[in-house]
């Protein structure tokens, strides 16, 4: 397999490609990771230099004919492009071969509602068209399945709905320290945390007029988020505006959040959309309660109505009062971490592989 990716930068997708990655190459299957630039975050130990190809560009469509040649050096190779912002360079840069290629989308499908109406079709016929090449299409959730049927006005490739290989290889034989963070010192903080691209649609603002309200009746909670992203500055402004930057940290990029997820008491999701949420499975994983607005992608499918954790509309009062009332909870902590074992790197990677081998043959 040949695994395309923009870049190794942090992100969900970023380690979903690295977790398929080792667990087929862990399994004997020939791998590789392709990736459209130079951008790399997640310098892991496990690959060898011969392990990553590199096109070194600035921009995806800058790769194209870099892409095409490793193409040709790998012939027979099945193509799997595991973001959408690859699709269409692994397209132009496959186009006459005879390949198998798997389109994975990690996102909910859309257009910008307030762009022009003509640009609007013409983004949904462009991608119309341009989804009658892939073998098959791959979705990280329910909800982003359903997106991608109403927004391609038509869609001959079957869709297949499989989860995000979220925890590597081995993880749970391991041992995670608690991370050297002054807040996870003291047994009297409550730290609650969250993690993701400082972007628009993880909506941090929304997190943080929630926390507001919940460290008012609550002096001990504390919020440390990670992650970076184009939004920082603005987040920041925010914390400084409504003063609580005494309780409020930015922590930045973490390449290994684990020892973060070990020290915190909660977990808190506030996005306006989400393809899956690996960050959801992350917490589960240690046995953290979890609070997450209901929106459109994975939560609800991980979660399972609130089966596993709290979905709460996108209101600051809601969520405030979900995570008081977490924080305060005890118990259920050993039925969260089994949950997560349904998205283990091992198992997921074997449903990719089946689905994989059945398109191959039809």
């Amino acid at each position: 397999m040949l695994l395309v990716v923009p870049s190794l930068s942090g992100g969900g997708a970023e380690r979903v490609t690295l977790n398929l990655a080792k667990s087929w190459i862990s399994k004997g299957h020939r791998v590789k990771i392709c990736t459209l630039t130079s951008k790399d975050d997640y310098q892991d130990p496990f690959f060898s230099e011969k392990d990553i190809l590199q096109c070194s560009k600035t921009r995806a469509r800058y790769s194209i004919l870099r892409l095409r040649k490793h193409f040709t050096n790998f012939p027979q190779w099945t193509i799997v492009s595991m973001l959408r912002s690859a699709n269409l360079a692994v397209l132009l840069a496959g186009f006459g071969l005879n390949r198998n290629i798997i389109f994975r989308e990690g996102n909910p499908f859309g257009v910008d509602p307030f762009s022009p109406r003509f640009h609007q079709i013409f983004i949904r016929l462009l991608y119309s068209f341009a989804y009658l090449r892939p073998n098959a299409i791959i979705a990280n959730s329910i909800g982003t399945a359903a997106s991608i049927s109403k927004f391609l006005y038509f869609c001959k490739r079957p869709i297949f709905v499989i989860p995000n290989p979220v925890l590597p290889p081995g993880f749970f034989k391991k041992k995670y320290p608690k991370a050297n963070h002054k807040w996870f010192k003291s047994k009297k903080n409550q730290v609650i945390l969250s993690v993701g691209k400082l972007t628009q649609q993880k909506n941090f603002p929304l997190l943080l007029e929630a926390f507001k309200l919940a460290y008012e009746k609550n002096s001990n909670l504390r919020l440390l988020i990670l992650g970076k992203g184009s939004l920082f500055s603005l987040i920041k402004e925010k914390v400084l505006a409504k003063k609580l930057q005494h309780c409020v940290e930015l922590g930045g990029f973490k390449k290994n959040i684990y020892p973060f997820f070990q020290g915190a008491k909660a977990f808190c999701l506030t996005s306006d959309y989400e393809g899956f949420g690996n960050v959801i499975v992350e917490a589960l994983s240690f046995g953290l309660p979890v609070v997450s607005t209901n929106c459109d992608g994975g939560p609800k499918d991980i979660l399972i109505n609130s089966k596993y954790g709290i979905l709460v509309e996108k209101n600051p009062r809601l969520i405030a009062e979900a995570l008081l009332k977490v924080i305060s909870t005890k118990g259920a902590k050993k039925e969260r971490i089994d949950h997560s074992k349904l998205y283990s790197s091992e198992r997921i990677a074997q449903f990719y592989l089946n689905k994989i081998f059945e398109v191959s043959k039809a």
